[in-house]
């Protein structure tokens, strides 16, 4: 040890540094995971080597998954108890059950790929500040819209925008971020 506080092995003639990365979080990618990743390295190439860089794009990998998987499975449980698709329908008519779960499941996939898996950057859309939505185009205002959000802050116009009456509206004189 030096007064780096490096410990080193002697190999032959040399000392070699042991060096080592931080522990990981374990798990493996499933569906949501995997095509996250390839999201973001098809379409966000320094994103991705910054998050490699880092060491966060493993963590980030294994929650988009979980809150992909969770909200797959909220909005198939939503979708089938609104349109009535219960064990009885299943027993009676299989396959209607069928189609109407197929049709289901691939809406629920859309809106979850939508929300979750190819956005831009998940912090523009107000998932990593917390009651603060920040939006850079037109696009994340309606899916704050769709979110059910009240209020959204856009950055690259320099402007806050509110729901009033069902319409977005200007914020006369903010342009820093406020609360929802």
């Amino acid at each position: 040890m030096n007064a780096n506080n490096l410990t080193y092995t002697r190999v032959g003639d040399y000392l070699v540094p042991d060096l080592g990365l931080p522990p990981q979080p374990e798990g493996t990618l499933n569906r949501w995971g995997r095509a996250r990743k390839q999201f973001l390295m098809e379409h966000k190439k320094a994103l991705h080597m910054h998050m490699m860089t880092q060491l966060t794009l493993w963590p980030h990998l294994l929650e988009t998954q979980e809150m992909a998987a969770a909200r797959f499975d909220l909005l198939t449980a939503q979708m089938a108890e609104a349109k009535g698709v219960t064990e009885a329908l299943k027993a009676s008519d299989q396959m209607a059950w069928l189609g109407l779960m197929n049709n289901i499941r691939h809406s629920a996939e859309e809106s979850v790929r939508q929300e979750l898996i190819d956005i831009a950057d998940r912090m523009q859309c107000g998932y990593f500040t917390g009651n603060i939505v920040i939006m850079t185009n037109r696009r994340t205002l309606i899916n704050c819209q769709q979110k059910g959000l009240r209020s959204a802050l856009c950055c690259s116009a320099a402007m806050a925008m509110r729901m009033r009456s069902g319409r977005w509206q200007r914020v006369p004189g903010m342009c820093g971020c406020f609360e929802l």
